[in-house]
């Protein structure tokens, strides 16, 4: 057994669209999740202001989804994050749509 069968040596990279796409993902995610904790914490009152941060949610989710779709298209590269980041945005889309036609 030598040392170099257990490496791979290749020029693929993480695209950095990718990692910037399931950022700002996460980062909508938990704003969202936070606005529906504190909503059912004042008893379904929702100033405003909640409906301003879903919405801010909703155009980070799109942005975080452009950049998840671009970091896809780079070529060589590793598309974990890429993928990651476009499911987890996506979701954001939906649910924070689904709040917004609503009314929540």
């Amino acid at each position: 057994m030598s040392f170099i069968g257990n490496y791979k040596f290749t020029n693929r990279k993480h695209p950095m669209k990718g990692g910037m796409s399931l950022i700002l993902g996460t980062i909508a995610m938990f704003s969202s999740l936070l606005v529906v904790y504190l909503t059912y914490q004042g008893q379904g009152d929702a100033p405003a202001r909640y409906g301003m941060v879903c919405f801010l949610c909703v155009l980070m989710a799109f942005a975080g989804f452009i950049l998840g779709i671009l970091g896809k298209i780079e070529r060589d590269a590793y598309f974990f994050f890429p993928v990651l980041g476009i499911i987890v945005n996506l979701i954001v889309l939906v649910i924070n749509g689904y709040y917004l036609y609503v009314g929540m």
